[in-house]
């Protein structure tokens, strides 16, 4: 699969995540590409896939991965 966009956002905390995501969403135009009606115009699960990530990880993979076999 290849990368077209990868977006990064920041959150001091799950609160304000949530509060600037889910109770107060970004109001943008309906782009002409989109397959989605709401934000962010994608299907989830489909169309884009998030993660979320410690600001200091527990683990290291890149560090720690063994190459994989095959």
């Amino acid at each position: 699969m290849e990368w077209v966009r990868v977006t990064e956002q920041w959150y001091e905390d799950f609160n304000g995540w949530k509060k600037s995501v889910i109770d107060s969403p970004p109001k943008y135009t309906k782009p002409p590409w989109a397959k989605w009606d709401k934000y962010p115009f994608l299907e989830p699960y489909v169309d884009f896939t998030s993660t979320f990530i410690l600001e200091r990880p527990d683990h290291d993979y890149l560090r720690d991965a063994r190459p994989y076999p095959g």
